[in-house]
């Protein structure tokens, strides 16, 4: 039987109907691999979850929130930028 989500959960109508299910989900633990995963996340402040659901906050936020390159941003070359040899060359 595959472990229950917290979406899964069935709810009751009292809020001590509904603290019995989710005590349970809770008590069952969390495996280790969805526990660094959640970690990680957490340290480095990205989301966690599918490639896809991913994709769709990006779209959303219409921020990238995927790892990036390291470091400064390359600079655009200046075109008219002086140069040693437009000094009438060494």
């Amino acid at each position: 039987m595959a472990r229950r989500t917290p979406c899964s959960i069935p709810l009751g109508r009292l809020p001590r109907e509904r603290a019995i299910p989710w005590n349970e989900w809770l008590a069952a633990g969390t495996a280790a691999q969805t526990l660094g995963a959640i970690r990680q996340a957490t340290r480095t402040g990205r989301p966690l979850g599918s490639q896809a659901f991913v994709a769709e906050m990006e779209r959303r936020s219409k921020r990238l929130l995927g790892p990036q390159k390291r470091g400064p941003q390359a600079k655009a070359q200046d075109k008219h930028r002086k140069t040693p040899d437009s000094f009438g060359g060494v």
